[in-house]
Order: C-alpha cells, then structure tokens, then sequence
C-alpha cells in the first residue's frame, strides 16, 4: 500500500508528514514519559532527605564513640531514678481508688 498524502486538522499534507507522525510514540507511552518527568524531582528530594538523615545519624553514632564509657552509665541511672520516682505515686494513687469505692458502698 503506497501512501499519497492525507488531512490533518483540515490540512492537507505530504506523505513525509504522515510518516512523521507514525513514528511518534502512542498516547501509553508518551503519558509514561510524563509521568516519569513529573516524578523525578520528588524522588531527588525523598534521596536527599534521607541522605542528610542518614548523614545526621552517622555524626551522632561518631560523637557517641568519643565519649568516655562512664558518662554513658549515670544518664541510665538517672532515668531509672525518675521511673521509680514517677511510678510510685501512681500505685498510690491505684491502691487509694478501690478503698473510696469500698466506702461508697458501705454507705
């Protein structure tokens, strides 16, 4: 079959237009490639965030290893002195409410 011309937007053309056109990707692929330009900005963020995060984390895990080892034990001992502290009112607090329900009741 020998292609002679055609009508494009009501516009007559050659047959080097129409085989122009036949080599454009299709509507998929084109919408692809869109979308793939759409989406690589966001990817290049999410990849330097988490860049300097994980730069971040590695500065700590450095500074954590240049500490001397007894300054690591005190800060423990002080976190579990402020648990205990901080649960002890709370079991007064749990033993004292069936007491003032018994009460009500006897009442």
């Amino acid at each position: 079959m020998k292609l002679l011309g055609g009508v494009i937007d009501g516009k007559v053309v050659c047959p080097e237009v129409i085989q122009e056109y036949a080599k454009l990707p299709g509507r998929e692929e084109l919408l692809a490639k869109l979308i793939g330009s759409m989406n690589a900005p966001v990817s290049g963020t999410v990849g330097l965030l988490s860049n300097l995060i994980a730069g971040f984390v590695r500065v700590l895990d450095g500074y954590k290893d240049t500490l001397p080892a007894g300054d690591a034990a005190p800060v423990e001992a002080e976190k579990t002195e402020e648990k205990t502290e901080q649960e002890a009112p709370e079991a007064a607090v749990i033993n004292q409410e069936p007491a003032t329900e018994e009460k009500a009741d006897a009442a």
